[in-house]
């Protein structure tokens, strides 16, 4: 199948809907919230079409999604070769390129972009955002016909990611409160109220696994939410848990970051955790929740045990040696990208090499081959695009 586009994931080449929807969503959801903010004249290709640059490049990769769909509604898990490319550019890689099976998470994370898009394009591009629509019958019929959770691992000999998830039913509450919002189908709202019966984790998270307050949040700014009360009150009193555990690991730590622990990815989670406190603002109003949110963009930006701005090429101190695979093979660098950051679980030998005292916030290394501190993803980057445009409102 034809499965041109899209973006890669990360340091290497391969392109997974997972990440790819966390991602489309990220950038969605900015726009939504400020789209003042985003201009047409950002150097793309597309740019000068009258359309916001964003909007062009969140489409570059919901059209790729659109090819990652089987015509019985299912949705490919990713397109990858069996291993990592060595540091060349990505046209010279000569692997094989493999589809690899749906699984329920992914059909339902297509379901959720897609009717996000439908509602966001609607004004700009009619008819684009009627063909996100259309693509979501045959995935919903799918994913509400396969009621077992079904995940696959990698096949013997693949060394792509694998973003494996032990749950779905977070991804089919928000599936379900994005066909509500896009089509005001009660339907759909009762088979979120279903998931949420099932289990109160299905409001919960803002990160590619966990995706279940994005659908809280889709639900609780529609102008109809209030109308179904005890629904209502369910999922904000969830929203604003999730909101005050977060700001009570900020307010005791001397950072004021949101972690209690570093693993692969951790600015990622960071980001994520200030999009969630966001969203409870916009909800709520409590300026503590923004106040919080501001500080993980400061944390990001040098306010951290490293004096550090994880974003290349902002600030005196920015990371100059990212894994990433086209910059390596070009001999260069990229400018405004976060990277992974501290991995305290050392799962590089340059990690592994610091001394067994080094704290955790600082089990960082700024090398090409400390991809476990020092890589690049779609989805941590998507995920600063939303929290900045949020506190910038």
């Amino acid at each position: 199948i034809d499965v041109n586009g899209g973006w890669h994931d990360a340091g290497d080449y391969g392109r997974y809907v997972k990440t790819g929807t966390k991602t489309v969503n990220d950038l969605l959801f900015a726009y939504m919230t400020n789209p003042t903010m985003f201009t047409d004249d950002l150097g793309i290709p597309e740019t000068g079409n009258s359309v916001p640059d964003i909007l062009d490049e969140a489409r570059y990769e919901i059209e790729w999604l659109m090819k990652m769909q089987a015509d019985w509604g299912g949705v490919y898990n990713k397109a990858v070769t069996p291993s990592f490319p060595g540091d060349i550019v990505p046209e010279n890689d000569k692997q094989q390129m493999y589809i690899l099976p749906a699984e329920t998470t992914t059909t339902a994370d297509f379901i959720s972009t897609m009717a996000l898009a439908s509602i966001v394009y609607k004004d700009i591009d009619p008819a684009f955002a009627e063909r996100c629509l259309a693509v979501t019958e045959k995935a919903w019929a799918n994913l509400t016909g396969a009621f077992e959770f079904v995940e696959l691992t990698n096949p013997e000999g693949f060394s792509a990611g694998e973003y494996r998830d032990d749950k779905d039913i977070d991804e089919r509450f928000f599936a379900a409160i994005a066909m509500w919002s896009a089509t005001n189908d009660d339907k759909y709202l009762d088979y979120a109220k279903e998931m949420l019966s099932k289990d109160a984790n299905a409001t919960s998270g803002t990160s590619w696994r966990d995706v279940g307050a994005y659908g809280s949040y889709l639900f609780l700014i529609n102008d109809n939410a209030k109308d179904h009360k005890d629904f209502y009150k369910q999922v904000s009193e969830n929203l604003k848990y999730q909101a005050d555990t977060i700001l009570n690991i900020v307010n005791v730590d001397g950072y004021q970051v949101s972690l209690e622990n570093y693993s692969w990815g951790s600015n990622g989670f960071v980001a994520n955790n200030g999009i969630l406190l966001m969203f409870a603002y916009n909800v709520f109003g409590d300026e503590n929740y923004k106040q919080a949110a501001v500080e993980q963009v400061n944390y990001l930006y040098g306010k951290n045990s490293l004096n550090m701005s994880f974003i290349s090429g902002y600030g005196q101190n920015t990371p100059q040696n990212m894994h990433h695979r086209l910059t390596k093979a070009k001999n260069a660098n990229l400018v405004g990208v976060l990277v992974g950051g501290p991995d305290n679980d050392r799962e590089d030998s340059f990690t592994q090499a610091l001394g067994g005292n080094t704290p955790p916030a600082k089990v960082y290394v700024d090398e090409y081959l400390s991809f476990s501190s020092n890589e690049v993803t779609i989805y941590w980057n998507g995920a600063l695009v939303n929290l900045i445009s949020q506190i910038s409102k």
